[in-house]
């Protein structure tokens, strides 16, 4: 919700703009891909990874992890900014038909300050 507002989208339409809104739409849009492979940059979550408590805020994260068929992997940026509890990172979306995970490692994505 951070980058979704109606100064940054003018012409969206009101629906669009809302979280529960998008995620209608979102979740057709990933049924009628039907991708092996799904990649989202700016995933917007409030867990902190560190100590895992959950900060105040939209969280975006739980819905990409229980899309149907699909397995999801997260990792979050690093860096300065994150007072106002918003986290955002890159989520991988994996067709659970096709693939399994074998191995999973990460490394920190920093944010520019």
């Amino acid at each position: 919700d951070m980058y979704c507002h109606r100064g940054a989208f003018p012409d969206a339409p009101a629906d669009a703009l809302g979280w529960d809104g998008r995620k209608r739409m979102l979740r057709r849009e990933l049924q009628a891909l039907n991708a092996d492979v799904v990649c989202l940059q700016e995933v917007q979550s409030t867990r902190d990874c560190e100590s895992d408590k959950q900060l105040p805020g939209e969280d975006h994260l739980p819905f990409f992890q229980s899309v149907p068929g699909y397995a999801c992997v997260y990792e979050r940026k690093h860096g300065r900014g994150w007072s106002s509890g918003h986290r955002l990172g890159n989520a991988i979306l994996y067709s659970t038909k096709r693939f399994d995970l074998v191995r999973r490692w990460g490394f920190p994505l920093r944010q520019r300050t």
